[in-house]
């Protein structure tokens, strides 16, 4: 009876153990757990080249500092300078500037062009504005940049 105890209790020690390997032998040490993103998120849109995905929005991503354990890493180097920024700007077309000018009232075109110039509060402080110098497909009626009278031309565009 001693002798069967002894042996059940070697079989539950080396089940214990993990099978035929020694007890002696290391376990592996799982990683810590990745902390939670603490970074301002970031909305990401992707479109693909194959086109299976055309501006699809995707989960967010977090903006941390660091090294992380996957995706895409962006690297940051604040000592290297290459260009200055002058600004940003859209494209306008000369409907959308009629209108602008003819068809909303003074208080909502001011609104307007605060919130397109404004550099305070709601404004997105746009610095250029890009206009066609011909027509465009939004045009309110066609014209090129050298439009001559009837049967004048101007290859030169003088």
């Amino acid at each position: 009876m001693q002798m069967q105890r002894t042996l059940l209790a070697a079989v539950v020690a080396v089940a214990a153990c993990g099978g035929n390997k020694s007890s002696t032998e290391p376990r592996p040490i799982p990683p810590p757990p990745v902390p939670p993103p603490t970074g301002p998120a970031v909305a990401v849109w992707v479109t693909t080249a194959n086109q299976s995905k055309l501006m699809s929005r995707e989960p967010s991503a977090t903006l941390t500092s660091g090294t992380q354990p996957e995706g895409t890493t962006i690297t940051v180097d604040t000592t290297q300078q290459y260009q200055e920024i002058v600004g940003f700007g859209a494209a306008i077309t000369d409907a959308s500037a009629w209108l602008i000018q003819n068809r909303l009232p003074p208080t909502q075109r001011d609104a307007l062009l605060q919130e397109l110039f404004g550099r305070t509060g709601s404004g997105i402080g746009l610095s250029f504005t890009r206009l066609t110098i011909g027509a465009s497909d939004f045009s309110m009626h066609h014209y090129s940049l050298d439009d001559m009278p009837p049967g004048q031309t101007d290859p030169t565009l003088a």
